[in-house]
């Protein structure tokens, strides 16, 4: 009579799996990442190109001037110096309106936007 040792030894490998996996991670998360620091005009034009971007792909408007300016006093985070409030000027049915995003650039140097309304 022949046994069949495939699925014991397949049974194994998946009750290793999660140990190997924890083991894996551990090694990993021990490895120091270099943070990368951007300078302040780095950062407000990442923020600038992005909510352009946004303006675009969302409303469908180009802008004909953009400030990027120090986020709302009510934000508080870890790393204020990576958010952003960016103003876009744009010209709609011929009136002027300033469309307003919020923006946070990751160490990674991708800048997030989020609208948050126009005036």
């Amino acid at each position: 009579m022949r046994t069949n040792r495939k699925p014991i030894i397949i049974a194994t490998w998946l009750l290793a799996l999660p140990a190997l996996s924890i083991v894996l991670s551990g090694c990993v998360q021990n490895q120091q990442r270099p943070t990368v620091r951007f300078s302040p005009a780095q950062i407000d034009r990442a923020c600038i190109i992005e909510a352009g971007s946004e303006l675009r792909r969302i409303m469908h408007l180009e802008a004909s001037g953009g400030r990027a300016l120090p986020p709302p006093p009510q934000l508080t985070s870890t790393n204020p110096e990576s958010y952003r409030t960016v103003e876009l000027d744009t010209t709609s049915v011929g009136m002027k309106v300033t469309y307003m995003f919020l923006c946070l650039v990751g160490n990674s140097g991708q800048a997030v936007t989020e609208p948050m309304g126009h005036r």
